[in-house]
């Protein structure tokens, strides 16, 4: 199962009804838009360089890694990215919006992204290295995105 955490704003739903009459998909739409590039832009950060020496969960995991990328014929240093191993984690990050602006949704398909980026299965050498974690970010980007919607709210309803 993926990693998945929620930024929820309490109320829209509430008020759904009072602002059906003004139309408010298009501002909403916007503004959805906006919050979720802001959380990808935060979570899409790349850290600097790889922890060295590189912290193995185990000397079995280490010995398997290893094994593996000699057998690909693969050099034994990963490199983000160019790696034939890489998903692309870094430039996977996407995003969309939903229910009329009411819902938006910023994902990554890369299969190792939670060892990577989700705080309880992150590996040290990921954390040692720098990497932010969705729980992370969500909890940094929260208050933005609440309050770029409430404004969107306060405009919607001063129209």
């Amino acid at each position: 199962m993926p990693a998945q955490v929620f930024i929820r704003i309490e109320g829209l739903e509430r008020i759904r009804g009072k602002l059906r009459d003004l139309e408010p998909r298009q501002y909403m739409m916007g503004v959805m838009g906006e919050c979720v590039s802001d959380v990808k832009d935060d979570i899409a950060a790349v850290p600097g360089p790889s922890h060295q020496p590189v912290i193995w969960p185990s000397a079995a995991y280490r010995a398997w890694y290893l094994g593996a990328r000699r057998a690909e014929g693969l050099p034994i240093p990963y490199s983000r990215e160019t790696d034939p191993w890489s998903e692309t984690l870094i430039g996977g990050w996407t995003t969309r919006v939903e229910q009329g602006g009411m819902r938006g949704v910023v994902g990554n398909r890369a299969s190792y992204g939670p060892f990577v980026q989700d705080a309880p299965r992150q590996m040290a050498q990921h954390k040692a290295t720098g990497w932010k974690t969705i729980q992370q970010t969500a909890k940094d980007m929260a208050p933005k995105v609440i309050k770029k919607v409430q404004e969107a709210v306060e405009r919607i309803l001063r129209r």
